[in-house]
């Protein structure tokens, strides 16, 4: 008798949540545990064949997966009745904030958030990143399991490799829907003046992909173009980490607005601040290789709470400082090296900002940073101490495949 797990799994995508919610984590799996499971992974969920899921025990597919819930929903009761059970992996909230650009489609459009909730209402169980989201998650599901992001370290986007410099290399390495988070260092860089000889401000992930709507004036017709370089996020996004561009030459400034991807800056590491084009999914880690301090600035919303720690535990593992907010996801595995009144707490991992202190901690917590390269190795050491084992994919692998077991009863 074969008692392997008969596992199907449904990938969004192959973007960032298609890569470490469904991809990796199941080829690691089935390179691993092969013993144990039988993994098909596939694109598509083809709910119009009626032999859909026959011969599996279990269909893993993430919330974002392209498919018409409704038709999901009414082909449940049929795949519950063969013995298979649908587990619904979740990373995001399902009410966008109002200042998202996708908020009126997602939200009022498509109701998605209505046919999530349905969804989880009706799956059998529920895998998401941390225990805050998780509790949410509980009010519509009780049969929802922590699952965090993990990483592989064998990957070679995660091989540290060692790009000395004379300046302190502080940087953001997030996508293009965190605008309100990066607003947050709105005035860091303009009070940091004084030491922007001894700091380079870096944007990692810089992307000129994207489309417009706008209003043809003539027929009155809403129609697409592609976005200019100036309309972008991340030329918003430079504007704050190079104080409107002052802290630059009249030279690089034309560089940079060149917007040439192929062609590096003459001696770019000694310029106050850096642009990192983007990468492929696959290789994007790989720009913690040019930062040694990591902002992770965090607007207070339902939304932004529920988020995963993927920042803390990609920092973690190539060992480097952050400094992020005191709120929702940095709260997990977080512990503030400077306690208030200014004590010193060597188990300390990170810098933390409260929101009330956004004006003024950030500045002052890069420059501390900056003072005190010993506290920065000694707070790096301590993150990657506590996240290397925890959150690498062979542990949390561990964790999915003994759920799978408990699910299946195999």
């Amino acid at each position: 008798m074969d008692n392997k797990i008969k596992l199907l799994v449904i990938t969004p995508n192959k973007s960032g949540v298609g890569y470490y919610r469904s991809i990796n984590p199941h080829v690691f799996m089935d390179e691993n545990y092969a013993d144990e499971v039988e993994i098909t992974i596939s694109e598509t969920m083809d709910l119009k064949d009626p032999n859909f899921g026959v011969g599996y025990d279990i269909i893993h597919f993430h919330s974002s997966t392209n498919v018409d819930a409704n038709i999901l929903l009414a082909r449940i009761p049929a795949l519950r009745k063969q013995g298979i059970k649908l587990v619904m992996d979740l990373d995001d909230y399902w009410v966008l904030p109002t200042y998202f650009p996708q908020y009126r489609a997602y939200n009022q459009q498509y109701k998605v958030h209505e046919k999530t909730i349905a969804l989880l209402k009706n799956v059998d169980y529920v895998t998401t990143t941390t225990d805050i989201f998780a509790k949410e998650i509980s009010r519509h599901n009780k049969n929802v399991f922590v699952i965090p992001n993990a990483v592989d370290p064998r990957e070679k986007q995660f091989q540290k490799i060692e790009t000395k410099s004379d300046r302190l290399r502080v940087g953001i390495i997030c996508g293009s829907s965190h605008e309100k988070d990066v607003e947050l260092l709105n005035g860091v860089v303009n009070q940091l003046k004084p030491d922007i000889d001894k700091l380079q401000f870096v944007i990692c992930g810089f992307d000129l992909r994207g489309e417009i709507q706008y209003k043809d004036e003539t027929s009155g017709e809403m129609k697409t173009r592609p976005v200019r370089p100036d309309e972008t996020v991340w030329t918003r996004y430079e504007k704050i980490l190079t104080d409107n561009y002052s802290i630059i030459s009249h030279d690089y400034k034309q560089y940079l607005f060149a917007f040439n991807s192929t062609v590096e800056y003459p001696n770019v590491e000694a310029q106050a601040y850096r642009r990192c084009w983007t990468k492929p999914v696959s290789q994007y880690a790989s720009h913690y290789n040019n930062i040694d301090v990591l902002l992770a600035p965090l607007v207070e919303n339902k939304f932004d709470e529920v988020k995963s720690q993927l920042k803390v535990v990609e920092a973690g593992f190539f060992n480097k400082a952050i400094i992020a907010q005191d709120f929702g996801p940095y709260k997990i595995d977080l512990d503030s090296y400077i306690k208030k009144g200014g004590e010193i707490n060597t188990n300390g991992n990170a810098l933390l900002v409260e929101s009330s202190k956004n004006h003024k901690m950030w500045a002052k917590h890069i420059k501390f940073l900056l003072n005190n390269p010993e506290a920065r190795l000694e707070m790096a050491n301590n993150l990657s101490d506590k996240i290397t084992k925890e959150y690498s994919l062979e542990t949390v692998t561990k964790t999915r495949l003994d759920l799978y077991k408990k699910i299946s009863n195999k």
